[in-house]
């Protein structure tokens, strides 16, 4: 088998470029939203404290503060006694985000945990709107699209509501793209190196458990969530790829056991963890009136007081309204197949946020939902539902950059089927860009200089040619002889020689005339 065909490196590297400038752009422009949202606390960031709904943002300060003071004295900062001594309390069983912590131990120790949380505030939508922009890159052929499509997920109403809280281990939604990335090089591209991409998703996992395992524990979920849905959309190449899926992840399980080991002992059977449920399953679920009523949280403009809505005003960011909800009925209806992956996903995660039982306005229903067969399940039981519109909110916006383009052509992710591993891509015709006969002509004109002879517009030329062939083809005794082609000349009277034209090998006749070269100075011998 031949060897695929190779991009040549100038072209790689010009579009790596290309793509860096785009995402450099692209996180100026989130990184300035994210600074105006937070300009209530950019002139004192060492005494303000982004949130006005909660009181969170004491609980990660400390944290911040304990993660950098343990890394300078040497001690472990998971397993602290500080807190509910002297049994002592278990980080990763708390919103500690260690990961954070370490990131930002620089900024703690030199101006304080207070500006280290704001720092993190103000990051966490930008990077997490980047991520978003550069996952679409394999799905959305439109640059401005995907730019959109991450500036939606980034300042969503569901993230909006969470730095009002002051939330910062859920402003931190890097994940959900880097899965989604991950999950196009698996379930649907070319398979070629699934070691290399299950080590990657392995990293992306043990990461996330250092950051908050809530978020991890539900993005495997929606991960198994959108193969099932690939695999009933594409049921014959499910089989296909089974070997190498296995592969990768096996791959996968092997970089997170080495990388998140520890943090999973802790969880499940680390020292102070709690010995029995946190908290209500019920208490995290979302309320079915928020879906298409706003908070003052998430309004654009002052809104009338919504009716009481299930949970805490911080949790209380799944709108989504009724015109995005007829949009993406009309997209099922009528766009490809990622947009109807993304729609069905996200309708998958948003039924499951709303926990075990249905709230409409506060008031149970009775009626049982899907996520009541999971809280049997370790580390699933104790998730606050309401988190799973994290990923709703990924899919709608996936499916407004999917929708977006699809006046412009299919995008990467809506072929009929996916390609088997071993399968080689089939090379696409290249783009071809509008003619512009009248500048194109003029910019000939403007090398030959006004001396040249000119030979008209695009269309003429095209004319003539044509006429040519004709001509060639209804006389026979006209293909025989040489025909001429006028060349320039400053010793011919009207500055064109002749001389014969080579013959074609198709018709015999001669071929289309060439520009002609540029003017030169010099006289003819």
């Amino acid at each position: 088998m031949s060897a695929p065909p190779r991009v040549a490196p100038a072209l790689a590297v010009r579009a790596t470029w290309s793509s860096r400038r785009w995402l450099g752009l692209a996180a100026l422009i989130y990184l300035g939203i994210s600074l105006l949202l937070q300009r209530r606390v950019l002139g004192d960031l060492a005494g303000s404290a982004v949130g006005r709904v909660s009181t969170d943002a004491t609980g990660f300060t400390w944290w911040l503060a304990h993660t950098a003071h343990a890394l300078t004295a040497g001690v472990d900062p998971l397993v602290t006694d500080l807190q509910h001594a002297p049994v002592g309390v278990n980080a990763l069983w708390n919103t500690a985000v260690p990961l954070l912590g370490v990131l930002l131990a620089p900024v703690t120790l030199t101006a304080g945990p207070t500006a280290a949380f704001n720092v993190g505030m103000v990051l966490g939508p930008v990077l997490s709107g980047v991520a978003a922009a550069a996952a679409l890159g394999g799905i959305v052929r439109s640059r401005a699209a995907r730019v959109t499509a991450g500036a939606l997920y980034a300042f969503s109403p569901f993230m909006a509501a969470h730095l009002q809280a002051g939330h910062l281990n859920l402003v931190w939604a890097v994940l959900p793209p880097v899965l989604l990335a991950l999950a196009h090089r698996l379930f649907v591209r070319d398979l070629r190196r699934p070691w290399l991409l299950g080590a990657l998703t392995g990293l992306a996992l043990a990461l996330q458990a250092w950051l908050y395992t809530q978020t991890l524990a539900i993005g495997v979920l929606m991960l198994v969530v959108l193969a099932l849905v690939l695999a009933a959309r594409h049921p014959g190449h499910a089989a296909d790829r089974l070997p190498a899926l296995l592969r990768a992840a096996t791959a996968c399980v092997l970089v997170f056991a080495v990388l998140a080991g520890y943090a999973m002992y802790l969880v499940l059977a680390g020292p102070a963890r709690p010995q029995g449920p946190l908290r209500s399953p019920e208490y995290g679920s979302a309320d079915l009136v928020n879906t298409v009523t706003p908070t003052w949280l998430t309004a654009l403009r002052p809104v009338p007081a919504p009716p009481e809505m299930q949970g805490n005003l911080g949790e209380q960011g799944g709108y989504l309204g009724v015109a995005v909800l007829l949009l993406v009925l009309l997209a099922v209806w009528t766009c490809g197949t990622a947009a109807r992956v993304a729609a069905t996903t996200g309708a998958v995660a948003w039924g499951l946020a709303l926990g075990p039982q249905l709230f409409v306005a506060a008031e149970p229903t009775g009626f049982r939902l899907p996520w009541r067969a999971l809280l049997g399940v370790p580390l699933l039981g104790e998730i606050e539902p309401t988190a799973c519109r994290w990923w709703s909110r990924w899919s709608s916006r996936c499916w407004s950059a999917s929708h977006s383009t699809a006046s412009r052509g299919p995008s990467r992710w809506s072929r009929s089927s996916p390609r088997s591993p071993g399968s080689r891509p089939t090379p696409s015709a290249p783009r071809r860009r509008p003619r512009r006969p009248f500048r194109s002509s003029w910019g000939r004109w403007w090398r030959r200089g006004p001396g040249s002879p000119a030979t008209g517009t695009a269309a003429r030329t095209r004319s003539a040619r044509r006429s040519r062939r004709t001509s060639a083809i209804a006389s026979p005794a006209a293909t025989s002889s040489a025909p001429t082609r006028s060349i320039p000349c400053c010793s011919s009277p009207r500055g064109t020689a002749t001389r014969p034209a080579r013959r074609s090998p198709r018709t015999g006749g001669g071929s289309p005339p060439r520009r002609s070269p540029r003017p030169r100075p010099a006289t003819c011998a």
